[in-house]
């Protein structure tokens, strides 16, 4: 038997509570990690409690010292205790930190709108948002994406978990509607998952999920073949075709309509196509 001591993690009530003084905001990146913003398309990303001092440093799993990241960015900063670049300043509620204005300058109007509305999060919807995640983690491994090895139903019944969890903590789909968490209710897959929240059985859950994989693969395929694409022309050209289909989500759509507006404009990218 090792002599190791072992790792001592964040709960999840821990979790939900960092999760709502972060504002559901990567500390070290200030991407929304509220995943109803993104709906069922790759753009999500998983919620994560990131050690400010490292357990191998003698840090401990407290609220004090953890901060809300990104996965992407939890995996890249590991146990470098020395990245002390936090965007969100911990004492003062998920407010831009002095270090924030240090490297920008000043704070976007689109980030400073994110920050105020998921103000208004609460620690009851991380436990939605994990549901959503283990959701879109299902739907990704549909994908054929590499790196999943869970057995089948796994993400499902997780996410069936969380969710219950979320109502037993008070949390309701109209209590994230009237905090005006909800950006696009108009959308299929935002409607699939708000229903999910209901008690239901297997049977109805499982067509949803099955609903929600379709739409994320639609939206998954869209962005793969956009950003593959070698010209301007080519660009505009799936722009358009992904402009058209009713299963784009509005950020996968803002996404290929900002990078297809940074092409045009830029010098560069009309050299290249110009050799091409």
């Amino acid at each position: 038997m090792s002599g190791r001591k072992q790792r001592k993690e964040f709960t999840s009530a821990q979790k939900a509570q960092i999760y709502r003084r972060d504002r559901a905001t990567c500390v070290l990146s200030g991407k929304s990690l509220w995943s109803l913003d993104y709906g069922a398309c790759p753009l999500v990303e998983w919620d994560w409690v990131d050690h400010i001092k490292p357990v191998s440093r003698g840090g401990k799993s407290e609220v004090e010292n953890g901060i809300c990241s990104s996965y992407t960015f939890n995996v890249k900063k590991r146990a470098n205790g020395a990245d002390k670049f936090h965007m969100l300043d911990l004492n003062r509620e998920g407010a831009p930190s002095q270090t924030f204005y240090y490297y920008f300058g000043s704070i976007s109007s689109e980030l400073k709108d994110q920050l105020i509305r998921l103000s208004k999060i609460e620690p009851a919807d991380w436990y939605f948002n994990r549901a959503v995640s283990h959701l879109m983690t299902a739907c990704d491994k549909s994908y054929t994406r590499p790196g999943h090895k869970r057995k089948p139903g796994y993400y499902r019944d997780s996410a069936l978990k969380k969710l219950e969890e979320f109502r037993s903590q008070g949390g309701s789909r109209k209590s994230l509607e009237n905090r005006n968490l909800v950006l696009h209710p108009e959308c299929e897959d935002v409607e699939l998952l708000l229903s999910m929240i209901e008690v239901q059985t297997l049977g109805s859950f499982g067509k949803k999920l099955s609903r929600l994989k379709s739409i994320y693969i639609e939206n998954a395929r869209a962005m793969d073949s956009f950003w593959e694409a070698e010209t301007i022309r080519d660009m505009r050209a799936l722009a358009a075709r992904i402009a058209r289909n009713k299963a784009i989500t509005p950020a996968v759509l803002k996404a290929v309509k900002t990078q297809l507006d940074f092409r045009e404009s830029d010098p560069r990218s009309k050299s290249r196509t110009a050799r091409i």
